[in-house]
């Protein structure tokens, strides 16, 4: 599935379009996602078919701040040297010749 972002309790307008902006270049997809449907499975939020909603309405209190749920993000290589073998960065080689 495409890389997704579900934002609970969003910020005011002025900063949800930030928040948007800086996403569109990147490809990565945004949900809003309503108090009432907290309690819902992540995956079922992020569209996934095989998974199913329950059935009742969340109702309990607000999130006291915005929180991003990153969803279907491929790891990426560790630059610090961190990561497993397979996955080390590699600085590119520099095509310049010296002269």
């Amino acid at each position: 599935m495409k890389e997704m972002i579900l934002l609970f309790n969003p910020p005011a307008k002025e900063q949800l379009l930030k928040i948007r902006s800086a996403l569109l270049p990147l490809h990565i997809r945004i949900q809003l996602i309503k108090p009432e449907q907290y309690n819902q499975p992540l995956g079922y939020l992020a569209g996934m078919k095989d998974i199913s909603p329950v059935e009742e309405n969340y109702a309990g209190e607000e999130l006291p701040d915005t929180m991003f749920s990153l969803l279907f993000f491929k790891q990426q290589p560790s630059r610090s040297g961190s990561g497993s073998p397979s996955q080390k960065w590699s600085r590119p080689r520099s095509r310049i010749k010296p002269s």
